[in-house]
């Protein structure tokens, strides 16, 4: 398994993608229309939250469980790949606010 695939098993972008798969590979007619259909949004944002543009909210994460056939296992592996997406992002955004801050401070001393 290759480094890609790993990191698409630890998000929830690649969480969708797995089970988007699986259920082509059960009927290859399963389409992006259907998908949305069953998450309960247009095809277009499905087609975001396949390729990590958007987020999927804690609201559409429960309802979307018993549309997609989602085993408690699996409902309890979203919720968690979720929180563990939230606290990078929050991470990643109290990073980028102390760079600004560094970088602020830097230009005063100028």
């Amino acid at each position: 398994m290759n480094q890609v695939e790993m990191d698409s098993r630890k998000n929830v972008e690649g969480f969708l993608n797995r089970h988007w798969s699986r259920k082509r590979r059960m009927s290859p007619r399963y389409s992006m229309r259907a998908l949305a259909r069953d998450l309960g949004c247009s095809p277009s944002f499905a087609s975001r939250l396949l390729s990590g543009k958007k987020t999927l909210s804690v609201d559409l994460a429960r309802r979307i469980r018993k549309p997609l056939g989602l085993d408690s296992v699996s409902a309890r592996e979203l919720e968690s790949l979720m929180v563990q997406s939230t606290l990078a992002k929050k991470g990643l955004k109290r990073a980028v606010r102390e760079q600004v801050r560094v970088r602020h401070r830097d230009i005063e001393k100028y």
